[in-house]
């Protein structure tokens, strides 16, 4: 499988998922409208399932695919005092301030070819002859980026600009179908997750099988891979999207 190494994150595109979105996309040539889908991988799981609640897509998708995604999750102990309760102020830059250094010098080490390798073979489990020099360049080349670690900070502290909601309640706001395609031996994104987003569905959408109680109803398919399963089982991913894609575009 051919891969084109990124070309990093622009300042600009850093705010949050979804903040860019072009509803003229859903048009096709001469004007016409096209029917979409959407599809993501890890953190783009959920900038699709972010993307699939946007109302300036609702005439044009049909479908929401997570591939691993991932998202935060609601704490079930947590009382809605406890979720709006903010730390003194002054604690709070100081803790920020260490955090930022300590993640910036991870970064640094992180970064590095070799440890991209190494990181990569963990999420690789089924085929870890997928961890080719191109595959690594691919990760490497974005990370050379002046912005880059600032994403990276982000990323690992949560602290994207503006509050993020919960995989709770974009699943709440879903409207469309869903298929989880799920590679089973992810060390990150454990099939735990895919299991509490079924039950979540089910508790916002009910067992609604075929559509049968509402708009979104839920299809998860289990794949022999890592965190990568579009990657590492092409054929077992493709099939199980194309099988999802003709019943969502008939």
């Amino acid at each position: 499988m051919d891969r084109e190494a990124g070309t990093g994150l622009r300042r600009k595109y850093v705010a949050g998922p979804g903040r860019r979105l072009h509803p003229r996309r859903g048009l096709g040539r001469g004007g016409r409208r096209r029917d979409v889908a959407i599809a993501g991988n890890s953190l783009g799981g959920y900038t699709a399932l972010f993307a699939s609640t946007d109302e300036r897509l609702a005439d044009v998708l049909r479908g929401t695919v997570l591939l691993n995604g991932a998202g935060q999750f609601r704490d079930p102990d947590a009382s809605p005092a406890e979720e709006a309760e903010r730390p003194n102020p002054i604690i709070e830059s100081v803790s920020a301030a260490i955090q930022r250094f300590v993640i910036a010098c991870s970064f640094v080490y992180i970064k590095q070819p070799m440890r991209i390798a190494q990181i990569l073979t963990s999420v690789y489990p089924v085929t870890a002859e997928s961890v080719d020099p191109e595959l690594v360049s691919s990760i490497h080349t974005p990370a050379l980026d002046p912005d880059a670690p600032e994403v990276f900070f982000r990323l690992i502290s949560g602290k994207g600009r503006g509050g993020q909601p919960l995989v709770d309640d974009l699943l709440r706001e879903l409207k469309t179908p869903l298929l989880l395609a799920w590679g089973r031996e992810d060390p990150w994104i454990r099939p735990a997750v895919a299991d509490k987003i079924e039950v979540l569905h089910a508790e916002f959408h009910g067992e609604n099988e075929g559509g049968s109680n509402g708009p979104s109803w839920l299809e998860r398919v289990d794949i022999d891979a890592g965190h990568c399963p579009h990657d590492e089982n092409p054929a077992a991913a493709n099939k199980a999207i194309l099988d999802f894609a003709e019943k969502v575009f008939r």
